[in-house]
């Protein structure tokens, strides 16, 4: 699941350097929880014209054709921060895992690697949950049980899944991003989905990035 939201800020005023006057005063604080954080980022970046797509030709090219119209690529001065929560901000490194973005998660992170626009004014936060350690052994029983599955997501998302900490879905390592205020929360999993699809006991302390304890 993922999903983008954002807010207004400010409330009248001059507007800021970044800010068009066309669009009022106000900026828009945007906030992706999974992968809507790297679509986020993305979005900042806003390569006019041009889609998300794994082909670095077309990429470049688009870059291309928008320098040469005078067009900015970034960043995008409606924005003034964002903040992803349980977002895999990298494509696997490790393990030969495939890439289920279909390189546009790689495509994203090589155009505008970490915090691109900090120094512009934009502020970038990660928030990562260490709530679930994955488990190779338990991934290999009939059992169904949340550190298999957590092994399992962890190893698709970044190579490698045993003994690997994170929300149950994402690694904590690869949900923080380079240059961002990064915040892990502990106990804090990725989906309000609870455990009733394993053969363990929900419990009522489950706690995920929406929960009003995180």
């Amino acid at each position: 699941m993922s999903r983008a939201a954002c807010s207004r800020s400010g409330s009248g005023g001059a507007p800021s350097p970044r800010t068009p006057a066309t669009a009022g005063s106000d900026q828009v604080h945007l906030l992706g929880h999974s992968a809507g954080g790297w679509l986020g980022r993305a979005f900042i970046g806003r390569a006019p014209g041009s889609a998300l797509n794994k082909e670095a030709a077309a990429a470049a090219a688009a870059a291309a054709a928008a320098a040469a119209a005078d067009v900015p690529l970034g960043p995008h001065p409606a924005v003034a921060s964002l903040t992803t929560l349980g977002t895999p901000h990298r494509p696997a490194s490790k393990g030969g895992a495939r890439d289920m973005t279909g390189g546009a998660l790689g495509w994203v992170d090589a155009q505008w690697p970490g915090a691109a626009f900090g120094a512009e004014g934009v502020k970038y936060v990660a928030v990562a949950g260490r709530a679930v350690k994955g488990c190779a052994q338990a991934a290999r029983s009939k059992a169904r049980t949340i550190n298999g599955y957590a092994h399992e997501a962890y190893t698709q998302v970044s190579g490698e899944g045993d003994g690997v900490w994170g929300d149950a879905v994402v690694p904590t390592s690869a949900a923080v991003l380079e240059g961002a205020s990064n915040i892990v929360l502990d106990g804090v999993r990725h989906s309000m989905a609870r455990m009733g699809s394993f053969d363990e006991r929900a419990g009522d302390d489950h706690v995920w990035y929406g929960s009003a304890q995180a």
